[in-house]
């Protein structure tokens, strides 16, 4: 995750999304909990350079990523 001087946000996974939405609630959950707008939130995600994630799967993603996201934050 980059917090830049402006503001924006950027978080980079080399997560996939399977249809469920994980980087809407990836941006949710940086938003939240760095007191900002989601729209300043930007996801990149899907490129084996990026941080690691663990399997995409019911709502592990959202507790394994998520919750890594929100400590980065």
């Amino acid at each position: 995750m980059r917090v830049s001087g402006d503001g924006s946000v950027l978080v980079e996974t080399s997560a996939n999304d399977i249809g469920t939405g994980n980087q809407t609630v990836f941006q949710l959950i940086a938003a939240e909990a760095l007191g900002t707008d989601p729209e300043n939130v930007k996801i990149r995600w899907g490129d084996t350079r990026y941080p690691p994630a663990g399997p995409v799967y019911g709502s592990s993603h959202t507790m394994g990523t998520g919750g890594a996201v929100k400590l980065a934050a």
